[in-house]
This record gives structure tokens, C-alpha cells and sequence, in this order.
């Protein structure tokens, strides 16, 4: 994989946090934004108590593309690899963005992201297809449910 998808796959929830964050910072959807950010870290919190449960392992022999998650050292929860956070906090995003906008481009956009961050976890040995999947089905459900409650609670 090139230095460009390397970067896009490691760092897709961030950028698409950003790129999320920006879109509803420049049509003044400050509700949006505000659940979108906290739903965020949420999101996040929810995977570490879930890999904190769950333990398993990442897959053996991973391939070092230069990134900073060496968790071989690490004695945090981020050793283990059910769910995959990335992948969790990519599609989280993804689907936030999918409900919130019409924007053909920013759905294209969010989901490539998103489906690059799967290959390069995925290709680098990162995480098995299991735990991407696993990963990504709990950021999308997390997306519908915190966009959801806000579309919810505009409307009354």
C-alpha cells in the first residue's frame, strides 16, 4: 500500500471526525455537532469496555507500515483486537454522515474512507476479518442510534 492509503487507513476516524465536524460547523447544525463529537467519544469508550470484556487477541505477526499501535508493549486494552476501533470509529462516522447529509459526495467519501481503514487493518494483519466486521457493524449501529436520538429530539 502507498505512504497516502497507509495515512488514510490509520487515521480515517479522525479525518472523517474532522470532515464531519466541518460539514455541520459550516451549515450551523450546532446540535448535530455537538451529539456528533460526544457520540464520538463515546463510541470509543464503548470499544474499550467491550475489548476489556471480550480480550481477544489480535491476529499473529503483524506487519510494521511505521504507525505508532505497537500494542505488543502496551498493557491498556488496545492489545486486544475484538473490536477493531478503527474500524468502529471510521463507521461510526460513515453513518452519521450517510443520515445527516444528501451529499452524494460526502457518503462516497465517508464510506471509501471507511473501506480503506478495513483493507489496511486488515492487509497489515492488524485485525481479523471478524473483528473488522464486528468493529463495523458496532460503529454503524452507534451512528444510527446517536444520529437517530438527535433527529428525534429536533423534532419535538
Amino acid at each position: 500500500m502507498t505512504e497516502i492509503s497507509n495515512f488514510i487507513g490509520y487515521n480515517a476516524p479522525f479525518i472523517l471526525l474532522c470532515l464531519g465536524s466541518y460539514i455541520m460547523w459550516k451549515s450551523m447544525q450546532w446540535i448535530y455537532l455537538s451529539t456528533f463529537i460526544i457520540g464520538f467519544f463515546l463510541n470509543d469508550l464503548l470499544n474499550r469496555i467491550i475489548k476489556a470484556i471480550v480480550q481477544e487477541p489480535r491476529p499473529p505477526n503483524p506487519i510494521n507500515n511505521g504507525n505508532y499501535d505497537d500494542w505488543t508493549k502496551t498493557k491498556s486494552v488496545q492489545k486486544y483486537g475484538m473490536p477493531s476501533g478503527h474500524a468502529q470509529g471510521a463507521f461510526y462516522c460513515a453513518s452519521f454522515l450517510c443520515f445527516l447529509t444528501k451529499s452524494i459526495n460526502v457518503i462516497i467519501g465517508s464510506i471509501t474512507l471507511s473501506i480503506i481503514t478495513l483493507l489496511h487493518r486488515y492487509i497489515y494483519r492488524k485485525h481479523t476479518a471478524k473483528q473488522l466486521l464486528v468493529g463495523s457493524t458496532i460503529g454503524i449501529l452507534t451512528g444510527w442510534i446517536v444520529y437517530y436520538f438527535t433527529f428525534q429530539s429536533l423534532r419535538k
